[in-house]
């Protein structure tokens, strides 16, 4: 990341799950098109569950 993005805080539900929005994920998935990373590591610095991640994928 260049570090000219913008930082967002991910919300959570009482069971720690990520909620986010339809345009949220899409520019996450913008990001880690942008990002060069594989999608573990994207994941784990995004806060997102990987297997909801690859699912979003």
């Amino acid at each position: 990341m260049d570090g000219a993005e913008q930082t967002t805080i991910l919300k959570r539900d009482a069971l720690g799950r990520v909620t986010v929005t339809r345009e949220q994920r899409e520019a996450l998935l913008d990001q880690f098109e942008r990002s060069g990373l594989k999608g573990q590591p994207f994941a784990r610095m995004a806060g997102v569950n990987y297997q909801t991640f690859a699912v979003w994928i």
